[in-house]
């Protein structure tokens, strides 16, 4: 019960990420040199500590509960570059820890990005605060550029 309550306070998420489709080996006991290998990566000081959650007929997504809010924070910022920096995290997704309701919301606003950059070939689009935000590109600055991926079809 005190697992359930910990797990719902808003403090606690704001100082981890959720990463989804890592390719990490199954073996638990490489977890401290993953939270050692990212935090490297990101140049974060403090150190990360990785849990499993177990998902069925998938890769377990991946929890990274850092020292503080700005720790998370960097992590997200930077999902981009460990991407290209950790083999692993090619085809990973990073995302804040969010309550059920938070999940729900952030979930909408990013399939409306999805459609909206889709259809403009471009990244235009993003998701702030649970809510779509047009990306605020320099004067001179292009959008970025977008790649449409076929839509998953549902069974």
């Amino acid at each position: 019960m005190k697992a359930a309550a910990l797990a719902q306070q808003s403090d606690s998420r704001k100082c981890a990420v959720i990463v989804r489709n890592a390719q990490f080996s199954g073996d638990v006991t490489a977890d401290a040199a993953i939270g050692t290998l990212i935090a490297k990566e990101s140049q974060i000081a403090g150190e990360i500590s990785v849990f499993r959650i177990p998902l069925p007929n998938s890769t377990p997504l991946l929890k990274l509960q850092t020292q503080s809010p700005e720790d998370a924070r960097k992590l997200l910022t930077q999902s981009e570059t460990l991407k290209k920096k950790i083999p692993q995290f090619k085809s990973a997704t990073i995302r804040p820890d969010l309550s059920k309701p938070e999940l729900i919301k952030y979930r909408s606003a990013w399939k409306e990005v999805i459609r909206l950059n889709n259809e403009a070939k471009l990244r235009i689009y993003t998701v702030r605060n649970f809510e779509v935000v047009k990306i605020p590109y320099k004067d001179n600055q292009s959008p970025w550029p977008w790649t449409v991926n076929d839509p998953k079809i549902s069974k």
